[in-house]
């Protein structure tokens, strides 16, 4: 799943942008003024128990220069009433919806109940969400192009996992009213945000020899390639 949310500040906080072929990550320097990505990555098929590595990839489709900061909304967050508008969905609750600009309905993304968005400030409330890394980007990149996120925090989150679900938002940390525009699932799987994690699996095997036993580490890994759903 993947959606854009707009603060308060916009008047256009109960709008919801799921079904757009892209999304805005915009900082602008009036309150509530911020447009932010929200992505989710369905990780029930990591089989194996330890986390080497995560590697989170985005389509540029065109970029401003300022710092994308990314944060994980935290395993099994339930949900809050943040005290302006409609209470934030949990974790796994919200739903992409299919709008481009329209009103959210149920339980479609806005910027009312996205987990962990002050929509009053237009920021994020880290509170609740916890920063995983950041991008810097220069405003000069060819459109379309792939850029990456690697970090220890990332790699922790992935591996704290426990309902097979991973929420991640991005926020632009610059103030200066520029867009950075990111594509969605629905530009085509191409495009689509993804997440390559590298698991695997460390076990003690023993080998009898004629006079000792010789103890080694069997190593299996696997390479997975998640996109938002």
């Amino acid at each position: 799943a993947d959606a854009q949310v707009m603060g308060k500040g916009s008047g256009r906080e109960n709008l919801n942008v799921g079904g757009a072929s892209r999304s805005d990550v915009r900082g602008n320097n009036w309150n509530g003024g911020e447009y932010a990505t929200y992505l989710r990555f369905d990780l029930s098929d990591l089989s194996l128990p330890v986390i080497a590595d995560a590697t989170l990839q985005l389509v540029v489709q065109s970029d401003a220069t300022h710092t994308l900061d990314v944060y994980v909304v935290p395993d099994g967050f339930s949900g809050r009433n943040d005290g302006s508008g409609s209470a934030e969905l949990s974790e796994t609750a919200w739903s992409e919806g299919s709008k481009n600009w329209s009103t959210a309905s149920g339980n479609e993304l806005d910027g009312d109940n996205a987990p962990g968005f002050d929509e009053v400030a237009g920021a994020p409330n880290t509170s609740v969400l916890d920063l995983v890394g950041s991008i810097t980007l220069n405003g000069a990149l060819r459109e379309d192009s792939l850029v990456e996120l690697s970090t220890q925090s990332l790699i922790d989150a992935v591996a704290a996992d426990t309902n097979n679900r991973l929420t991640l938002a991005i926020f632009a940390r610059d103030q200066n009213g520029a867009s950075t525009w990111l594509r969605t699932q629905e530009a085509g799987n191409q495009y689509s945000p993804s997440l390559e994690v590298i698991a695997k699996s460390v076990s003690p095997t023993v080998i009898p020899e004629p006079s000792s036993a010789l103890t080694v580490l069997v190593l299996a890994v696997t390479r997975v390639r998640r996109r938002v759903g």
